[in-house]
């Protein structure tokens, strides 16, 4: 003790003007517009440059399990293309057009790819982050979804870097589909408890739910394509008081292990809002 008070007191003067200057520091960036906002800018770039290196870093240390996904992958989409139930395969490295529909009419989405390099699961309004922003095409209000189901919707953008409103955020909610009875209604948000699960809302009790019943993404969404899949259901219960069914529905996505997605933008989502606006 003895030994660190006179260490202190040897070297009293450079630690009083490092704290001095630290201080004064501080100061002008919280006081001083210009050099707050500089400081705010250069660190977001920082911090988000420190979050691609480590998400590239435990890439490389997770490739097996990335390569088992892919095989997984690789497995859904030939079953999925023997059937015919869902869009042109979707190349990572390319932007293109998707011409899928249910009907004779065409709807029309461009497709972006992005990695995700931070994203939370613990809170009540998660986030994730993305590396690609809008100098890659990346626009606010576009879809989010990778191989397994939905992720959620962006919300900000930079040049370099795009935000993302998770599905486990309390201000998520979808209007979904079941295809086995052909049901477009409910709301599927999170339950706000574990990263897995989710509930759905608004669906009449009349109606014969079943647990594994999936639910998936409806033609009538301008934010994502048809037939992509959401949750699946786990339980359900029915309160004769109550007009609406209670479900508990665990998400197609495995949230702790994001990697990449596609950023999706309905090209004709304008022509549709100017209609809105004429009404």
């Amino acid at each position: 003790m003895w030994v660190i008070l006179r260490w202190i007191k040897s070297n009293s003067y450079p630690i009083l003007a490092l704290f001095l200057f630290i201080f004064s520091l501080n100061q002008v960036l919280r006081y001083h517009i210009y050099q707050h906002s500089l400081y705010f800018n250069s660190s977001v770039s920082f911090f988000r440059q420190v979050d691609l290196w480590r998400t590239q870093i435990t890439n490389y240390l997770n490739l097996r399990e990335q390569n088992t996904a892919l095989f997984k992958e690789n497995l859904a989409l030939r079953e999925q293309l023997k059937n015919s139930r869902v869009f042109n395969f979707i190349p990572w490295d390319s932007t293109i057009i998707d011409t899928f529909s249910e009907t004779n009419s065409v709807k029309q989405f461009t497709y972006h790819p992005a990695q995700v390099i931070k994203a939370t699961t613990t809170l009540n309004d998660n986030y994730i982050y993305l590396n690609q922003g809008e100098k890659h095409g990346i626009k606010k209000g576009m879809g989010v979804f990778n191989a397994e189901g939905i992720v959620g919707i962006v919300v900000t953008t930079s040049s370099n870097y795009s935000r993302v409103m998770s599905v486990l955020n309390s201000n998520f909610e979808i209007s979904p589909m079941l295809n086995r009875l052909k049901l477009k209604q409910g709301i599927i948000s999170w339950s706000g408890q574990s990263s897995k699960l989710g509930k759905v809302t608004e669906i009449n009790r009349t109606e014969p739910i079943i647990k594994g019943d999936i639910f998936v993404t409806s033609n009538y969404s301008t934010l994502f394509p048809p037939n992509i899949p959401i949750a699946k259901v786990t339980s359900i219960a029915s309160k004769n008081i109550k007009p609406y069914l209670d479900i508990e529905v665990e998400f197609a996505v495995n949230f702790n292990a994001l990697d990449y997605v596609l950023c999706v933008e309905f090209i004709k989502n304008k022509e549709l809002e100017s209609l809105k606006n004429n009404d």
